[in-house]
């Protein structure tokens, strides 16, 4: 444990051994650890204090700009593609945006040159929002995902004990198939932590799940909306502090039920793995607070130009504390409009629901795991009302002899022997339409599958 978690002192063993070793534990099938050191906290801590003191850019700051100007010259991608600008401040519309191609095809091409790699790790995103990537990250950064969620609670007036010999967050998956485990973070005073699959097939005994959650009571839940659904379902005795809903949008009526159920207020969160969190919305709003200062978000049209704060772009970042992949422009895919410090009509974010022969309910997560395992950079997933189901694939550049059959043989198996259709398109994703690719559509997706 020691490796995966250096900070963590004999008490903090002692209650993971309690998460791990409960007669009602799910039957976990990970080891995971924050991976962080003393200096690590000194860095967090920091971070803290600048976030609590600073708002979000609303223009280049000068930490940003002299950041920048460094990856000019340090990062093989920028320096290839980005000519010399003499002025950045004034001439920051000319530098030229970035997508999820480049990452997806070459992610070591955004590693700066002088960047030690002692300490790289590899997330793969989920995919839900497009196809999965496998983006290099750094447990610094990754821990700061903390201190955002602290923060945007601290805003709505909700505070956690997050404390040793205490689980501070579930995380929670309704999937066929997914990783498992429990850890302690050392951000949060070596509190618990979890992720859990409410898969009964995850568990010895179905009851078991409403006895885990009831003997550990997690200060906050985080997960996406079909999984929170799910939940609610079960006669569990939880009472968190908040819910976190990631991944997608969740339906007004959804988390209205969601805050009945559990008696907790619901925040939208708005993250991509490869820029961290954005924003998120509070309970009682409709639009997104931008969170992090260190992020400076613009909205850009068609053509690459700022748009006004009432006309609807794409969402484009910059900074953030990743060091493995520092961000110049780069295009998130989703749509909105920037009006101070919110985003507002943030578009191509819903969550969708598939159905398989049985009528069972698939999450568009378990597609995306089937998907991974193939050379795509993007894809778009359509279910028909007859439960046929057609995917348009833009495959690598220099892909290999794509394995066409054993993908249908693959997603005809997950969904119960529906017909599949595989489609490529090598231009997937190039046009621009005014909205995003949203990477799943259903016939059976609608609103009123959790209107009261």
């Amino acid at each position: 444990m020691n490796e995966l978690s250096p900070l963590v002192n004999q008490q903090g063993q002692n209650f993971l051994n309690r998460m791990l070793q409960s007669p009602a534990a799910p039957l976990y099938n990970h080891q995971a650890g924050d991976r962080i050191f003393k200096e690590d906290l000194e860095h967090l801590n920091q971070f803290r204090s600048q976030l609590n003191q600073t708002k979000p850019m609303q223009k280049p700051s000068q930490e940003l700009l002299t950041r920048v100007e460094k990856w000019l010259r340090t990062v093989p991608l920028y320096r290839e593609r980005i000519k010399e600008i003499k002025n950045l401040s004034r001439d920051w519309h000319q530098l030229p945006t970035f997508s999820r191609k480049e990452l997806a095809e070459h992610p070591e091409f955004l590693v700066p040159d002088d960047q030690e790699l002692n300490r790289l790790i590899v997330y793969r995103t989920a995919g839900t929002t497009g196809h999965p990537l496998l983006v290099p990250h750094h447990p610094r950064a990754a821990a700061s995902y903390q201190i955002l969620i602290e923060n945007a609670l601290k805003q709505i007036g909700v505070f956690p004990k997050f404390e040793i010999g205490r689980v501070a967050c579930f995380l929670i998956g309704a999937q066929k198939k997914t990783v498992t485990y429990p850890t302690l973070l050392s951000a949060w005073n070596q509190a618990g932590f979890a992720k859990l699959n409410i898969n009964p097939e995850d568990w010895r005994k179905p009851e078991d799940r409403r006895q885990y959650f009831s003997e550990f009571q997690p200060e906050i839940l985080t997960g996406d909306p079909i999984s929170f659904a799910t939940l609610a379902e079960l006669d569990i005795d939880i009472h968190p502090k908040a819910l976190i809903s990631t991944a997608v949008a969740m339906s007004p009526s959804l988390k209205k039920s969601l805050q009945i159920r559990f008696g907790a207020p619901v925040i939208d969160w708005y993250s991509l793995t490869e820029t961290g969190p954005i924003g998120f919305m509070n309970p009682n709003d409709e639009n997104y607070s931008l969170l992090p200062h260190d992020l400076y978000v613009e909205v850009l049209d068609e053509h690459g130009h700022t748009c006004s704060e009432n006309q609807v772009g794409e969402i484009v970042v910059s900074g953030g504390r990743n060091p493995f992949i520092p961000l110049i422009r780069y295009r998130t895919g989703d749509f909105g409009c920037r009006i101070g410090n919110q985003l507002t009509q943030l578009e191509g974010r819903k969550p969708v629901h598939f159905r398989a022969r049985s009528n069972a309910k698939i999450n568009s997560v378990d597609i995306a795991r089937v998907l991974r395992e193939y050379p795509i950079v993007q894809h778009f997933f359509e279910q028909r009302l007859d439960l046929s189901c057609v995917v348009r694939i833009r495959p690598f550049s220099n892909s290999e002899v794509f394995a066409t059959q054993r993908l249908v043989d693959e997603l005809s198996a997950l969904f119960g022997g529906v017909p599949i259709e595989i489609n490529f398109d090598a231009e997937l994703g190039d046009h621009f339409s005014g909205q995003k690719l949203t990477p799943y559509a259903s016939a059976f997706n609608c609103e009123q599958n959790y209107e009261e």
